[in-house]
């Protein structure tokens, strides 16, 4: 007696189908970006929320609407540039003490911002918040 293959519903065939998919590089691929897409505005949210919506360089809150009746975008800024931190650092991706709350100007449109000006930034940030600054150099030692 010759055994019989069951014949699959098209309800069984994809449910094989996602499980086997779930299997494949590019999947797996796409949900760590997913992931760290999502960890990502986790961190920005809580730069947000530990700052209280305020620009820490020039005591601006962003929550006041502007003329135009916009409200000012608020600017979570990696201290240690993301680049660097995800390469050299990646403990400090989404490290909360790796990060500070700036306006557009401060962040990056003025002279004297963090992006134009990374080394005033620095002395900075030595001088006004130091417990931040010892904690990200010691990772640089």
């Amino acid at each position: 007696m010759s055994k019989m293959k069951k014949r699959l519903t098209k309800k069984e065939k994809l449910a094989r189908f996602k499980e086997r998919h779930k299997l494949t590089k590019g999947y797996q691929k796409k949900q760590a970006i997913k992931e760290f897409n999502y960890n990502l505005k986790i961190w920005k949210l809580s730069i947000i929320s530990r700052d209280k919506g305020i620009c820490q360089k020039c005591n601006r809150d962003l929550s006041i609407p502007r003329e135009n009746g916009k409200l000012p975008l608020k600017h979570p800024h990696h201290i240690i540039s993301f680049n660097s931190v995800k390469k050299y650092f990646p403990q400090l991706v989404f490290d909360t003490k790796n990060g500070i709350l700036l306006c557009a100007r401060c962040h990056k449109d003025s002279p004297n911002s963090a992006h134009q000006s990374p080394l005033e930034f620095t002395l900075w940030l030595m001088k006004n918040k130091p417990e931040q600054y010892n904690y990200l150099v010691g990772f640089l030692k």
